[in-house]
């Protein structure tokens, strides 16, 4: 799966595994870095926290962190999701991107606003120029907390995307990205926002809530390319065209 809105950039590649191509994507690197082309893919270790790294392509350990930045050509860096939230926040003009995983920890923990102020400092990136891809995620549908959780994101300013219905509590944390992105100063026409829910896909994505222990990953990676190749899909992954 891929973003409309990136496509059209000549040097980005990016691309989110489905169970349908990659059902093990853990499994799978090394064949999914052969199907792409990729020599160098980097995956955290992740805590759902709200730090960043930026990848210099020289890294040997993965590093703890929920967000990688990324600007050297030809290294890639990639997320593992299962109903958190796959964001890809893309500068086309300072050829720099980063890859995030926005659980309900991490967003309450700003991780995707600290990671637009960390574009800025690290790439001189003008929010406004930003392009960004919110990818399939559990949705506000299915979504339920405890009212402990619901009151978290009371606190945090989130009560509109928090929604109540007989006691229970649902919330729709795409919105609030969205909402929060907004209010940076980044431009709606430039985040595309799937509404794919993946506890509601089974025949597409794993999830953590349906599946429970037993869930598979969905890798969600992005990288710069030196020359301007075509990534397509073939119908069980995407290639790149040389």
């Amino acid at each position: 799966m891929q973003f409309e809105n990136m496509i059209a950039f000549p040097f980005l590649f990016h691309v989110m595994t489905t169970k349908k191509g990659f059902p093990h994507p853990r499994k799978e690197v090394d064949r999914l870095k052969a199907l792409l082309g990729i020599d160098r893919l980097y995956l955290p270790s992740q805590v759902h926290g709200s730090h960043w790294v930026l990848v210099d392509g020289e890294m040997e350990e993965a590093p703890v962190a929920d967000a990688l930045l990324v600007s050297v050509p030809e290294v890639c860096v990639g997320v593992l999701v299962a109903d958190c939230v796959p964001l890809l926040v893309v500068d086309p003009h300072k050829r720099g991107l980063a890859v995030i995983h926005a659980g309900w920890r991490g967003i309450l923990a700003s991780i995707h606003t600290k990671v637009i102020q960390a574009m800025h400092e690290v790439f001189g990136s003008r929010v406004s120029d930003l392009v960004a891809g919110v990818g399939p995620a559990i949705g506000e549908c299915c979504f339920e907390v405890g009212e402990d959780v619901a009151q978290l994101f009371y606190e945090m300013g989130g009560e509109r995307h928090v929604k109540s219905k007989r006691a229970k509590f649902f919330i729709d944390l795409r919105g609030i990205i969205m909402e929060e992105w907004k209010a940076m100063g980044m431009r709606e026409e430039h985040i595309e926002v799937s509404r794919e829910c993946t506890f509601c896909r089974p025949d597409l994505f794993p999830s953590f809530r349906r599946e429970r222990e037993q869930a598979g990953r969905c890798l969600f990676l992005a990288g710069w390319k030196k020359t301007g190749r075509v990534l397509r899909e073939n119908g069980i992954g995407f290639t790149i065209d040389r």
